[in-house]
């Protein structure tokens, strides 16, 4: 069965909450507050990779969404949230999973549009109608960054 996955409030908005949902029927969702993204993005702006800090955090969020689940995932389609990076964002999932002895399922990007039920499940967490099933704080976020990321050697 193949799994979607949707972001509501991108990673870039600093002042907004991020909220990544994924659903094939029954949904899940994860949430990082903006206070988190603005202490993430001055970590990556002091080690010199503020480019790469959205897809990086997206990743993150992508890995912590699937591996907290608790869904057998095998495949899954991520909302194209970052046109023209689907390559970079596949190569950052691809050494998480493999840095924590983990099994990647086979992922693909494309629009999914807001009628789904993941955008909804995204949607209604990121306006505060529902709650996430979790909230990750800066550290578990950043256990899943590299010494590089936070500008150590």
């Amino acid at each position: 069965m193949i799994y979607k996955i949707d972001q509501s409030g991108k990673v870039e908005e600093i002042g907004k909450d991020t909220v990544l949902a994924i659903s094939n029927g029954h949904s899940f969702s994860i949430k990082i507050t903006s206070k988190t993204k603005i202490a993430l993005k001055q970590m990556f702006s002091k080690s010199g990779r503020n480019k790469i800090y959205v897809y990086k955090i997206f990743s993150i969020l992508v890995y912590l969404l699937i591996i907290n689940c608790d869904l057998k995932i095998k495949e899954v389609i991520i909302d194209e949230e970052y046109s023209g990076q689907d390559r970079t964002i596949k190569d950052m999932l691809s050494q998480i999973f493999t840095n924590k002895g983990k099994e990647m399922p086979e992922i693909y990007f494309a629009r999914i549009g807001n009628r789904p039920k993941v955008h909804y499940a995204a949607y209604n967490v990121f306006i505060r109608k529902i709650k996430a099933d979790k909230v990750f704080s800066l550290e578990e976020v950043m256990n899943l960054t590299t010494k590089k990321d936070r500008g150590l050697k």
